[in-house]
């Protein structure tokens, strides 16, 4: 996974510093970077990894080329929201428990209460809209009226930041505006995941180490990742309950059955859908 910054995060960044906002800057970041550890986790626990990451104070810009089914790009958008909110539940419980530490964790509270929030909006490319990419049927049209929404609140939020400069400058609100505006007109709809199970790169020339692994024909392609691993050359020996041998895949071929079956599916059912 490559972890990128935007141009905008050092922008905003050195704005803020200049105007003594160093704390709250810091505190967004923490909650930006947990909020994205939480989708990475559950992608991993849905059998997709992260290919690479922008990372934006207030959010992140995700890169990838696969396409993810419907319940896991839901979940796997929610992650990171619902990270925030219990961040949040956690800052509050901690002032109930240490009142003292309010002075110190309130910027932490909002950062994760916005960016939680800001990230459910229904606009693209924000988590919403990969929400309502997930549930609707026609994509296309849904992408088109997705992109809109993020002009039009890219709009706003620039329209806030100029009317802000009248009482306290916002900077905060022209970069989102401009985030916004660039990932609604320029932005791809490619999933931010790829499968786990696309070729990993192996270092041949520090050598790979073969095995055999036998494995129950009952158990879920998503069990199977597992024992896929960058530092070995792994034959599968699929057998029965009983333990007699059913069958013998190399590597790339479990690789094939992983990539074109849902990983729910067990590898028994997996195998008999490539004989068919």
């Amino acid at each position: 996974m490559k972890i990128k910054f935007h141009p905008l995060f050092f922008l905003l960044a050195l704005i803020l510093v200049l105007l003594g906002q160093a704390i709250p800057f810091v505190c967004a970041f923490v909650a930006v970077v947990l909020h994205e550890m939480a989708h990475a986790l559950v992608a991993r626990a849905r059998g997709y990894r992260l290919r690479e990451i922008v990372l934006l104070p207030f959010g992140a810009v995700l890169y990838g080329e696969e396409n993810i089914e419907r319940t896991s790009s839901i979940l796997i958008a929610l992650a990171g929201p619902v990270a925030n909110g219990v961040l949040a539940l956690f800052t509050l419980a901690s002032w109930w428990i240490f009142p003292a530490t309010y002075a110190f964790t309130e910027p932490f509270l909002w950062s994760n209460i916005v960016i939680g929030a800001f990230n459910l909006l229904p606009a693209f490319p924000l988590d919403g809209s990969r929400v309502v990419l997930g549930l609707c049927k026609n994509k296309p049209k849904a992408l088109k009226a997705l992109r809109w929404t993020g002009v039009v609140l890219s709009f706003l939020c620039f329209g806030l930041f100029i009317a802000s400069a009248f009482f306290a400058i916002n900077f905060t609100l022209g970069i989102i505006g401009i985030f916004l505006f660039l990932g609604a007109t320029f932005g791809t709809n490619r999933e931010m995941y790829m499968h786990i199970a696309d070729q990993e790169f192996k270092n041949f020339r520090d050598g790979i180490c073969e095995r055999v692994v036998h494995i129950d024909s009952s158990v879920t392609l998503l069990r199977v990742l597992k024992y896929l691993k960058s530092d070995y050359v792994t034959s599968f020996v699929v057998v029965s309950e009983k333990g007699e041998q059913q069958c013998r895949l190399e590597e790339n071929k479990m690789r094939e059955l992983l990539e074109n079956n849902p990983l729910k599916m067990s590898l028994d059912d997996a195998i008999n859908n490539q004989k068919s």
